[in-house]
């Protein structure tokens, strides 16, 4: 017969019964440490004794706008949109190949009706991506 060792156990606190009433400002706060980067909502559940679901509930309705006063976000969404009818960028070099060519350092993305994006090189794959996935779902 095995020593009587049944496996780990781990004790959880009584999280108490029924429902508790929290305050719009400490349910917009525990949103916002949420969304901190690299946060997990099941660590800030654990930390203020919820369930993962009630975080994630509360962060729809602040995206929704029905969790208080909407603060505007600590950085823009996108990138500045600036509208002009500028020269279009001339190759690099002659070693550029094919029709429509640009330089090295920029990203050209055609929207449709006539609308280019040019980015810079060193913009970051996930900003390139969230912009396209924007023109994307504005589409008619």
């Amino acid at each position: 017969m095995p020593d009587g060792f049944a496996g780990r156990y781990e004790v959880l606190e009584d999280r108490g019964a029924g429902r508790r009433a929290w305050p719009t400002s400490i349910e917009v706060r525990i949103v916002a440490e949420s969304h901190a980067p690299e946060t997990m909502v099941s660590e800030v559940a654990r930390r203020h004794r919820l369930m993962p679901s009630q975080v994630t509930t509360w962060r729809s309705l602040y995206r929704e706008g029905k969790l208080g006063p909407a603060r505007s976000p600590a950085s823009p969404m996108f990138v500045q949109l600036r509208l002009e009818d500028p020269e279009p960028p001339q190759p690099a070099s002659a070693s550029t190949t094919g029709p429509g060519s640009m330089a090295p350092d920029l990203i050209e993305i055609e929207a449709g009706g006539g609308v280019v994006i040019w980015l810079g090189s060193s913009t970051p794959a996930a900003r390139i991506a969230e912009i396209a996935s924007a023109l994307r779902e504005r589409r008619p």
